[in-house]
């Protein structure tokens, strides 16, 4: 017992004069596993512009429940790709997507991702532990909802009680239906499913593979692997669609043309031209149609675009598309042939150049040669007249109107197509007139040189053309000015344009031309004719690149006397010109709609 009470004591007594230290560099190690602990890997910044690019998409698998009676729609996605270096921050686009979960998997490996939106168009995916380099698929569900308003991403439309949803997703609006790599230098392929209701038709851009039902009055249709495609190439419809059989091209793709409910004898024309015109278009590139079937498919309204080169499935507004056969018009026709052709070329050439959204422009102008070959060669096109101009587009006329040529494309701006377009239309007004314009002494080949450089550098809206009376009979006065909307501020005095002037006029009964060139504010034109014409038509074949600003007498002379004389694009640009001035309140509204008999 002694012994006992003796240890304890000394053992009481030895411990503060002998304390144990322990090694030296334990607190070293310990303070490396801390360290290692908190090392997340890479994590990107929000990006400015693009994507970072530590993650890469090969391919999308994605599956959509879309019913256009309902408000919005569910989506899964699966996003296989490569992981660059070892990350926990995945940046991926994403627009008004409600994301309900995320994961990351590899193999048997299953990694949470939390989403969270950063501002409107991104979406940041963080890993819950760092993700190693390698193979990587991101799986997603969430949802989203169809614009109502205007016609991007996934939008629905009613008629006559029977609802669509249809898509648009050039140039930002693939990220409205899908979380992805919403860029167009990111070109993989996609395998789309839709779950929809068993009595509608769904569409996409490849061949059904699969359809098969799935209770509750739905149905799954499956899709075909695209081949590699921008995100903003997709598409699909959904809807109690017109399907008509349109044949097959040369090399065996077939064509269906896809309208509204009740809609299908209205696409006789298309049905009958497009399966040619890819054919012309084939011979053209020397290739075949580079994918599997053909649909082109109606929209009953369009926002901010007429028609879009979907691969597989383009699709037009139903003004461009549809045309009653019963109330056709040449001018319908000859439309259709032009957008379309123009469309199946983008198509054909698959848009393998383009690789920055800024580049859609330059893109589209290069395809103009070989749609107007298609158009052009066209059996049964009835074309109008070569060179007659459409009215001109409304970014066209603005006052601060940029040159044709430009520096810098603003892709969220509409300038693009109005330098294109007015481009083409000035270079085949130019060429257009060479002939009659050298037949005439006054005027030499460096005025035609001289048009094409003002035109290029001009800044401005539309040019406004007035005709007068001068004291000798067999003149005309011609002034210009800028076009300037009702509103809109009158812009600051600049130098006159250099415009080609051609007019017809009556000759003692029978149809007159003549030419000049207006290069300054005002200017006169001889008429060869014994007295003063009983009637002047302002803008020959309606070619001219400007709108007339005729009194209500000129107008009614050209109306009542001279309509039996006047070529179709004439009567068209005589009826534009007038409807113009009485929507500005410069004529009266009953003027312009006494042409509605005609």
């Amino acid at each position: 017992m002694r012994m006992c009470v003796f240890a304890l004591g000394l053992l009481a007594c030895s411990s503060p004069a002998a304390p144990v230290k322990p090694p030296a560099a334990a607190p070293r190690a310990a303070a490396q596993v801390a360290a290692a602990a908190v090392d997340r890997g890479l994590e990107p910044a929000a990006p400015a512009l693009r994507l970072p690019r530590n993650f890469t998409p090969t391919s999308y698998t994605a599956t959509l429940a879309i019913d256009p009676a309902q408000a919005g729609f569910d989506g899964t996605i699966a996003i296989a790709g490569e992981l660059a270096q070892r990350s926990s921050v995945i940046w991926l686009h994403g627009r008004g997507l409600a994301i309900k979960r995320a994961s990351a998997t590899r193999g048997a490996a299953e990694i949470a991702l939390t989403a969270a939106p950063h501002g409107d168009e991104l979406l940041a995916l963080r890993a819950a532990t760092p993700l190693d380099p390698g193979s990587w698929t991101l799986a997603i569900e969430y949802t989203g909802g169809y614009d109502l308003l205007n016609t991007t991403g996934a939008f629905k439309q009613t008629v006559r009680g029977a609802a669509y949803v249809y898509t648009q997703f050039e140039a930002l609006y693939a990220r409205r239906v899908f979380p992805c790599f919403d860029e167009p230098d990111s070109k993989v392929p996609w395998q789309l499913t839709l779950d929809v209701p068993a009595d509608l038709v769904a569409v996409s851009n490849t061949s059904i593979t699969r359809e098969q039902p799935l209770g509750g009055g739905r149905k799954r249709v499956a899709f075909a692997r695209t081949r590699p495609l921008p995100s903003y190439l997709v598409a699909f419809g959904v809807g109690p669609f017109d399907v008509v059989d349109a044949g097959h091209t040369r090399s065996g793709t077939p064509v269906r043309i896809i309208a509204m409910k009740e809609r299908a004898p209205e696409t006789a024309w298309a049905a009958r031209t497009t399966a040619k015109l890819v054919d012309l278009l084939e011979d053209f590139f020397g290739s075949p149609y580079p994918y599997d079937k053909l649909d082109m498919l109606a929209i009953p309204v369009t926002v901010g675009f007429g028609a879009m080169e979907n691969a597989g499935l383009v699709t037009f507004t139903e003004t461009l598309m549809l045309l009653d056969p019963r109330h056709g018009s040449r001018e319908r026709e000859y439309a259709w042939i032009t957008v379309a052709a123009h469309e199946l070329a983008l198509a054909q050439r698959g848009l393998r150049e383009l690789g920055r959204a800024q580049d859609l422009g330059a893109v589209r102008a290069g395809v103009e040669r070989p749609a107007r070959r298609g158009r052009h060669a066209q059996l049964g096109a009835r074309r109008r007249q070569p060179g007659q101009r459409a009215p001109d587009p409304p970014a066209d006329r603005d006052v601060r109107r940029h040159p044709q040529r430009v520096r810098r494309h603003h892709l969220r701006q509409g300038r693009e197509r109005a330098q294109h377009v007015r481009g083409l239309r000035r270079s085949r007004r130019v060429h257009a007139r060479r002939a009659r314009l050298h037949r005439r002494p006054r005027v030499r080949q460096r005025d035609l040189d001289r048009v094409r450089r003002r035109d290029q550098q001009g800044r401005g809206a539309g040019h406004r053309s007035g005709v007068r009376d001068l004291p000798r009979a067999a003149r005309r006065a011609r002034d210009q000015q800028r076009y300037v909307p009702p509103g809109a501020p009158v812009p600051p005095a600049t130098r006159p344009w250099i415009v080609p002037v051609c007019v017809a006029f009556d000759r003692g009964g029978k149809r007159g031309q003549a030419c000049t060139m207006l290069d300054a504010p005002t200017g006169a034109i001889e008429l060869d004719a014994a007295s003063c014409p009983r009637w002047v038509m302002a803008n020959l074949d309606g070619r001219g690149y400007y709108r007339t600003a005729y009194t209500a007498a000129q107008i009614t002379a050209l109306r009542d006397l001279a309509w039996s004389q006047l070529a179709p694009t004439e009567r068209r640009v005589l009826f534009v010109d007038t409807a113009n001035a009485a929507t500005l309140g410069r004529l009266p509204l009953a003027l312009a709609l006494s042409f509605a008999p005609r």
